[in-house]
């Protein structure tokens, strides 16, 4: 594992994790790299250190901070957003006493589920009462759903189309999924409601970053060799690769630290490479990303100006992405 710009501790180690940083959190907006910067009117609480982040449907940010241990929304409009009055643009704090959040995603319903990996656990914020992964929840009431130890510094989390949730169990170096009902997943049987390997320790190296395709393609950033790879579904080409039901296929070396990666519509994969403070891309042809001209199939740096060590990376439509940069405690807008 490299040892240098490490995001977190891949173990549950004394470790504190990130240092709290000297500046205050800043949301920043710029478009197309390199313009100058446009705008600092968002502002997050001092020694922030945000790792993971997501969209959801309505266009609401949220953002998992690794100290102080919160997950903040930045809403798209002014109203009410689980239980609190919200501004738009102006971050506040739904979920809080958490034990070094570090990935976030929000179901189509609206639950929000963050990894905790100073705890192991899993935690979610429920938009809507009832059951889910056999654990009942009360509408905006925090609730553990996956009690702590259940993962070795779980880091990244994602859903699939169906509603299984995947969690990048990173200190034992695998991917687990939980399913609401018992189904097949990768090839392996899931039983309902119980977290189950289906990527193992020797198809990946304290796995970080999760995202799904349109076809349900498993894409991971490997934090430990520095590669991103993708688990593929039902066999197809993926970046230039043929690729079997249930494969592996590595589509990017001698990186430095991957940690978060999310997907375009069109096919793009964007990827935080935290130890080169870079957002990288890989096209599945020739085109230009954020004003930098890319080849297809191939890694390339659209990203260096205003990342500074980038964890957690969303890119919810074309042409637009969002970052977390833990190292300076913001997160920034990118609009090619």
């Amino acid at each position: 594992m490299a040892a240098q710009n490490q995001p977190y501790p891949l173990s549950n180690s004394s470790s504190t994790g990130p240092s709290p940083l000297q500046t205050a959190g800043i949301y920043t907006n710029f478009t197309s790299q390199p313009s100058p910067l446009l705008s600092t009117s968002f502002q997050n609480s001092p020694g922030s250190s945000p790792a993971g982040i997501a969209v959801d449907a309505s266009g609401d940010l949220f953002v998992a901070e690794n100290a102080p241990g919160t997950v903040e929304v930045i809403p798209s409009a002014s109203g009410q957003l689980y239980g609190e009055s919200v501004t738009a643009g102006t971050p506040t704090t739904i979920m809080s006493g958490l034990n070094k959040p570090t990935g976030v995603t929000v179901d189509p319903q609206g639950d929000v589920f963050v990894t905790e990996f100073g705890s192991g656990a899993v935690s979610v914020l429920p938009a809507r009462s009832g059951n889910l992964f056999g654990v009942s929840v009360q509408q905006d009431v925090q609730t553990t759903l996956l009690a702590a130890k259940t993962f070795e510094g779980p880091t990244g989390i994602a859903l699939d189309a169906s509603g299984n949730l995947y969690v990048s169990n990173a200190g034992a170096s695998e991917i687990e999924a939980v399913a609401p009902t018992s189904t097949t997943l990768f090839g392996t049987s899931v039983p309902a409601d119980q977290p189950t390997p289906v990527v193992t320790s020797t198809m990946c190296d304290e796995p970080t970053g999760l995202a799904f395709d349109s076809a349900g393609n498993l894409y991971f950033a490997n934090y430990g060799n520095g590669t991103i790879a993708v688990m593929d579904n039902q066999g197809s080409t993926i970046f230039g690769q043929n690729l079997t039901a249930a494969s592996i296929g590595t589509l990017a070396t001698n990186l430095k630290s991957p940690t978060g990666i999310s997907l375009y519509s069109t096919g793009e994969l964007f990827i935080a490479e935290t130890g080169n403070s870079s957002i990288d891309v890989i096209a599945p042809y020739a085109e230009t990303i954020d004003g930098v001209p890319v080849n297809s199939n191939t890694p390339s740096p659209v990203v260096v100006q205003g990342a500074n060590a980038p964890e957690g990376i969303v890119a919810p439509s074309v042409p637009t992405q969002y970052f977390a940069n833990n190292g300076s405690g913001t997160v920034t807008k990118l609009t090619s």
